[in-house]
């Protein structure tokens, strides 16, 4: 947990924010939660979900390092134990689960646990759209590069990724 305040205010958080994600969420971490308290304010309780590579329901690993997936991981018990105060969540990466082979609807049952979790602490949610266009525009050599590089283990082939993305979306 990491306390984020203005110089006016004091130290104790007036809301919370919320966020879930893998790869690009991990990426854009400072930008997000600066975006978000100009948006709804500060001090901020800030609860992170995130990691290159993260499923939202399955054990995933990179290089050495593995996570759990995101509905087994200890944000949702953390969460819960707190006292309920404004609270704003943004859920992004989830398509990560496709290259993982898993199916579309699994993943939505994912997700769907995870909003009734969140909308449980009375959570607004903001949910990202999949990167269709940006997938369907990768050249099938840069798509089997990054599929080398991030999802060795994927079978699946661009045209697949590409329905399956379609679907969750």
């Amino acid at each position: 947990m990491r306390m984020i305040k203005n110089e006016q205010q004091s130290s104790y958080p007036i809301n919370r924010v919320i966020l879930v994600g893998a790869s690009n969420l991990t990426l854009s971490l400072r930008k997000i939660i600066q975006h978000i308290q100009r948006s709804v304010g500060g001090p901020s309780e800030i609860l992170v979900a995130a990691g290159h590579g993260r499923s939202y329901g399955q054990s995933s690993q990179v290089l050495i390092r593995e996570l759990p997936g995101i509905v087994q991981c200890g944000l949702w018990d953390q969460l819960n134990a707190r006292a309920i105060i404004p609270s704003y969540a943004l859920m992004t990466d989830i398509g990560n689960d496709i290259p993982y082979g898993v199916c579309p609807e699994q993943i939505l049952q994912w997700v769907a646990w995870c909003i009734d979790e969140l909308t449980k602490v009375t959570a607004q949610v903001v949910i990202t759209n999949l990167p269709i266009q940006s997938i369907e525009a990768l050249s099938n050599k840069r798509f089997q590069l990054f599929k080398y590089l991030f999802f060795p283990s994927c079978t699946l082939s661009k045209i697949e990724v590409v329905r399956r993305a379609k679907e969750v979306h």
